[in-house]
């Protein structure tokens, strides 16, 4: 237990350096990092709470809800998906062998052992100049930390995902499908194949302005949760920053279509973890959902863009008015189906990009249709940007034009 808390503060010091900018490159940096974490995060954890935190972690946090604001009624037995956006990473072994080897012997060191009893800067910086050897060994070690911070997030990330497949068969055994993917676009594509989805469960990482990122750190779009199946009944979102997340993405403007669920920390761990969700502790959310999960038929208004095109379009993504509908595959399908909600009564604007962010060319001649729930159908006009050399598509955008067809009743 000595050297798992000995370890705790050198990585609280590592931690504190990185977010001031600070290299350890000197006694007075050293000194006055150490006392601000002894102000702040150096906080001693009752008995209590060290037993929660080792035993128990999933009562570290608690899931929030945000009831939908009109359930519908129940009727056909839903599935039920968990996709992972986690990126495994390869490391160099040896250098996290080294890298262990090297804490090792800085928990045992006498310099670790008297910080604790320091209190003042010039205390702080007379204990250095005493154990000079001991300090010398810290200055290498984060010389080293830093030169191999890719291999050590690497491998944490990967200690990280280990607990988490193993966490997960808890939730397999209660019918969910877990799907390990790296593009956020296969999420799309295995949402837009089900017509019976009833929960939604989506773990990844995000920013501190609360935008998603998949394995492949691109971004979630804008409104990427404003046209889900249909079926949908929960959606969960377990990530940090995670009000930040529901802020940037205006989930709560769609509890009138399915409730939300999200992690919060408990008051006592705040200080430990701020705004940061350990995955250690996903297991509270095993029971938000029922083994059974079940979705309603009630038929909703949906309207439809359908598009023509001789070259087959991979996986391109849509957009409209900012509001995410989804992928369109013509191997799979000549369009999609979306909210009618989200069209205004004029002036409604799509955007046709590439979601993963590779170099994709002109998409050439094509065509896009609207229908609306009145059955009206109306052609799309489109225009194409391309890169300065042409080369690659950047964007499409189209605005709907006149009426030229109307579905008889």
């Amino acid at each position: 237990m000595a050297y798992l808390k000995s370890k705790i503060f050198i990585i609280q010091i590592i931690c504190l350096l990185f977010s001031h900018g600070a290299l350890a490159s000197g006694g007075e940096e050293f000194c006055q990092t150490y006392l601000e974490i002894q102000k702040t995060t150096h906080q001693k954890m009752s008995l209590k709470e060290g037993l929660k935190l080792t035993f128990f972690p999933s009562t570290i946090i608690h899931p929030v809800e945000l009831k939908q604001e009109n359930e519908s009624s129940d009727s056909v037995i839903g599935e039920k998906y968990i996709f992972v956006h986690l990126p495994e990473r390869k490391f160099d072994p040896q250098k996290i062998e080294e890298m262990k080897i090297r804490e090792k012997e800085l928990s045992k060191l006498d310099l670790f052992q008297k910080l604790k009893f320091i209190q003042d800067r010039e205390s702080c910086l007379s204990l250095l100049i005493h154990h000079g050897d001991d300090f010398k060994k810290v200055e290498d070690y984060f010389d080293f930390y830093l030169k191999n911070q890719d291999q050590i997030e690497a491998y944490g990330e990967e200690k990280s995902l280990k607990v988490l497949r193993k966490k997960l068969k808890t939730f397999q055994r209660k019918g969910w499908g877990v799907y390990f993917v790296d593009h956020v676009s296969e999420m799309y594509q295995k949402l837009h194949a089900s017509s019976k989805i009833s929960d939604l469960f989506i773990i990844a990482h995000s920013d501190k302005f609360g935008r998603l990122y998949d394995a492949h750190k691109n971004t979630f779009p804008k409104g990427a949760f404003a046209n889900l199946p249909k079926s949908l009944k929960r959606l969960v979102i377990y990530s940090c920053h995670s009000e930040k997340v529901l802020d940037f993405y205006k989930i709560k403007s769609n509890l009138h279509k399915y409730s939300v669920y999200y992690p919060q920390v408990e008051e006592s761990f705040k200080s430990l973890f701020e705004s940061k969700t350990p995955l250690v502790s996903i297991r509270s959310f095993k029971d938000i959902s029922p083994k059974k999960s079940f979705i309603s038929l009630n038929s909703i208004p949906r309207c439809e863009l359908k598009i023509t095109n001789d070259r087959k379009l991979n996986s391109i993504a849509v957009s409209l008015n900012d509001q995410f509908l989804g992928l369109i595959n013509l191997s799979r399908g000549p369009g999609l189906d979306f909210d009618c909600d989200l069209l205004r009564p004029e002036k409604n604007q799509f955007k046709f990009f590439d979601m993963d962010q590779s170099a994709r060319g002109s998409l050439g001649e094509w065509e896009a249709v609207l229908k609306n729930k009145q059955g009206e159908r109306k052609k799309i006009n489109l225009k194409e940007y391309l890169s300065w050399d042409q080369q690659k598509h950047l964007l499409t955008i189209g605005h709907e034009g006149e009426i030229y067809e109307k579905e008889m009743d």
